[in-house]
């Protein structure tokens, strides 16, 4: 009978540190940005896509050094409703939770295009068409 609850507290008492040392390992990998080499990162993010597909996107291109921190971030500190549409630029190391933050407060880049004076509507779609 002893002999079964030293075993039973032995088996909880190791489950408790392996807990201890996932979160210890998840805490780190929150806190300590990655450190991508290399040309920046650029994550485009169609209109209507799934976060769940932003977020392997982001994975996919290096961004962070676990799919699974990022994925676990997003589910705590995301908001899908503020997931904009646009390109993202990941051009320094950045901790899943900075990037959640970026996502959330949509920091998509912009690009600056002068339109020449007097063209009609047909010409600037094409003139835009051409910069892409």
């Amino acid at each position: 009978m002893r002999r079964g609850i030293r075993f039973i507290l032995g088996c909880a008492a190791f489950a408790l540190c392996l807990t201890l040392v996932a979160l210890a390992l998840l805490a780190w990998d929150w806190h300590a940005p990655y450190q991508r080499t290399g040309k920046p990162a650029l994550v485009t993010v169609a209109k209507g896509m799934h976060a769940g597909q932003v977020m392997e996107d982001i994975a996919r291109e290096g961004v962070v050094r676990s799919r699974v921190s990022l994925k676990l971030a997003y589910a705590l500190y995301g908001h899908p409703r503020s997931l904009r549409a646009g390109t993202y630029r990941f051009d320094r190391p950045l901790t899943p939770l900075q990037i959640i933050e970026m996502l959330n407060r949509g920091e998509v880049i912009f690009i600056k295009v002068t339109i020449p004076e007097g063209l009609r509507a047909d010409e600037v779609a094409s003139f835009l068409a051409t910069l892409k």
